[in-house]
Order: C-alpha cells, then sequence, then structure tokens
C-alpha cells in the first residue's frame, strides 16, 4: 500500500510512519478501492487492518527472546491472505492507472 500511495503521489503522514491503518484509510479515501464497493469490502479492511499485520507483529516482530512457532495452518492462511490482498492491491492500482491514461 505504501509503494502505491508513493507511486500515486498520494501524502502520507511522516510522523509517525503510516501503518496499515492509515495507509489503508489513503487507499480507500483515494479510491484505489471504488467507493460503491468499499461497504462489501469491511471484512477486507478489517483483514488488512487486523489480520496479517497482527499475525506478523506476534510471529516476526513481537516474539522477543521466546521463540513462538507459528502453527502450520496459520503461516498457510495468513500466506494465502497476504498474497490475495497483494495481487488484489496490485490490480487495483492497474485499473487507477489505465483510467489517468
Amino acid at each position: 500500500m505504501k509503494s502505491i500511495c508513493e507511486e500515486m503521489e498520494w501524502e502520507l503522514p511522516t510522523k509517525p510512519k503510516p501503518n496499515a491503518g492509515k495507509l489503508i484509510q489513503i487507499c480507500m479515501e483515494k479510491e484505489l478501492i471504488p467507493q460503491y464497493w468499499q461497504q462489501q469490502l469491511t471484512s477486507l479492511r478489517s483483514n488488512l487492518e487486523s489480520g496479517i499485520p497482527t499475525c506478523r507483529n506476534i510471529y516476526a516482530h513481537g516474539q522477543g527472546k521466546n521463540i513462538i512457532e507459528a502453527q502450520e495452518q496459520i503461516v498457510s492462511f495468513t500466506l494465502n491472505m497476504t498474497a490475495s490482498t497483494i495481487v488484489f492491491l496490485i490490480n487495483s492500482f492497474k485499473r487507477i492507472e489505465l483510467s489517468d491514461d
């Protein structure tokens, strides 16, 4: 999302660094996801704000000295959610790019 915002030259806050929630807000405001479809994607927004980042924070950034091993189904689910989300955002970005031409 940050790469898309930068490519589109959408203003990002510098302090604090933009987190997932702020990036999602910018992408929604700029209609990366069309306004008429945003209500239908409430669960996508929730997933972007809490599902993927929470898993990443627990199992990567936030584990501290004690290594927490993620269960296989959590790893698989999170990888698939992340991949699907990235593909969705890239395709949404391409739609905007094409409409500007």
